[in-house]
């Protein structure tokens, strides 16, 4: 099974990575870093992108806020040019949270910064005015000077906080619970679907647990994730099983019982449903491709 590798991003006499590259045809693999990475992508025609159990086939130019240790690629697919026209382009920013130092990001000017930080442990994509906006910033940042540059950098963090042109990418149960939504009762939700999608939970037990009918706790889920409560549930679930199978280590049945799955034939409708591969083919025509 395909494992992330550990990449060392050098930053000497630097507080933050600025780099550009260019290639005939995207070959980054599956790897980590501790650093926060915001990617800009052009030319991505024939390009998979894959973050933690997120996959998506781009085109065109895409702009990411990546968290700190997300597995993650990009991967050519299907084409077999190498003309100057085809190159596709990214511009990469990483940097640790504390490049500022240690408390910057906690002080009262900053703090809507430091939720997004939080916020980008599954990964965000963001389109519309905010990519464009962003991509004019990054690009002035090519011609600047370091102190410039660290200007820009918070402008661009600022932009993407103060954003609701956004998706999440990676599912929660891959990734884990993080801070999504600012409301403390979603919180609590998310960190109760969390600790027990393992177990069989009912609608009747979280609306129980929210203090709310399940009328009412269906209606309030509904309008904040534009999903019922089982398919948040289960994407939560395949997420975790999408994990379990990239470490390779468990047979195909005790990933599905231990994410929370009752009987196997569900297990693999619903995994097909959300990452569109059986569990079984699922390293290969995923991981399988990620160096």
């Amino acid at each position: 099974m395909t494992k992330p590798i550990f990449e060392k991003v050098p930053l000497i006499q630097t507080s933050f990575l600025f780099k550009e590259e260019i290639f005939n045809q995207f070959h980054i693999p599956f790897h980590i870093h501790p650093e926060f990475e915001i990617a800009m992508v052009t030319n991505t025609l024939n390009t998979r992108f894959i973050i933690g159990d997120y996959q998506k086939n781009l085109d065109g130019t895409t702009l990411y806020l990546l968290g700190q240790n997300i597995p993650h690629s990009w991967i050519a697919v299907n084409s077999d040019s190498n003309s100057a026209t085809s190159r596709s382009k990214q511009l990469i920013i990483q940097f640790k949270k504390e490049f500022l130092g240690y408390y910057f990001f906690q002080q009262p000017e900053f703090l809507h910064i430091n939720e997004l930080l939080n916020r980008s442990a599954r990964g965000i994509e963001f389109y519309g005015e905010t990519l464009s906006n962003v991509m004019k910033l990054i690009k002035k940042m090519k011609k600047s000077d370091a102190f410039r540059k660290t200007i820009f950098l918070l402008e661009i963090l600022d932009i993407m906080a103060r954003s609701n042109e956004y998706n999440y990418l990676s599912s929660l149960g891959y990734m884990g619970a993080t801070n999504l939504e600012e409301s403390t009762r979603m919180n609590d939700i998310f960190r109760y679907m969390i600790d027990n999608f393992k177990n069989n939970i009912e609608l009747r037990d979280i609306a129980e647990h929210t203090n709310m009918t399940e009328t009412s706790f269906c209606k309030f889920f509904k309008e904040r994730t534009k999903k019922t409560f089982v398919a948040f549930l289960n994407e939560i679930r395949v997420g975790h099983a999408c994990k379990l199978i990239i470490r390779g280590n468990k047979s195909i049945n005790q990933v599905c019982f231990e994410s929370g799955f009752r009987n196997l034939s569900n297990f693999n409708r619903q995994f097909k449903k959300i990452t569109g591969y059986t569990p079984s083919s699922y390293n290969n025509k995923a991981g399988g491709q990620l160096v």
